[in-house]
């Protein structure tokens, strides 16, 4: 039986002010996590 690679978990980034967005898209991404941006909760 083959295992399947574990993927990494995925994190929802919501922040309208672009730059504070950016900063924490970085953060998740080197923290080994996915991030999925949004500019709000809509």
């Amino acid at each position: 039986m083959t295992k399947k690679p574990a993927s990494a978990p995925i994190v929802l980034v919501v922040e309208d002010e672009m730059m504070l967005r950016m900063r924490a898209v970085d953060i998740v991404q080197d923290a080994g996590f996915v991030p999925i941006e949004a500019i709000s909760a809509d």
